[in-house]
């Protein structure tokens, strides 16, 4: 008797510290996200910073998502609103200019909306 009292007694330290020490991230997983050389591009890219507070002044932060994606070595950034039917209008360098020069061929188009190319940055 004395010894399953023992084992339930320490059945639940146990599985208390798996469960806690499962539950931490990594440092990195909790540090912003990288795009476009700086950390944080939120913040960081003075263009997007302004694209944010403005969303935020229109209330329309909710309904707005910002994707990093990297396609052949170039890196661009999306600012979607969901009620738009345009998702690539609103394609920018990451300098903050608008993609407009760049033809949206079907291989190019194909390559912005694959996966493994796209880094969510909001909603974090």
């Amino acid at each position: 008797m004395k010894r399953i009292y023992f084992l339930k007694s320490l059945f639940v330290p146990i599985f208390l510290v798996v469960v806690i020490s499962l539950s931490c991230k990594k440092e990195s997983d909790l540090s912003p996200k990288e795009a476009c050389g700086v950390r944080d591009p939120l913040n960081n890219l003075k263009w997007l910073r302004k694209k944010m507070d403005q969303l935020r002044q229109d209330k329309e932060e909710a309904i707005t998502t910002v994707i990093l994606i990297k396609v052949n070595g170039q890196s661009y950034i999306q600012i979607y609103k969901s009620y738009m039917s345009c998702s690539y209008c609103t394609l920018y360098t990451c300098e903050g200019d608008p993609v407009i020069n760049q033809p949206m061929t079907q291989p190019f188009v194909q390559e912005l909306m694959n996966p493994a190319n796209r880094t969510t940055l909001w909603p974090k």
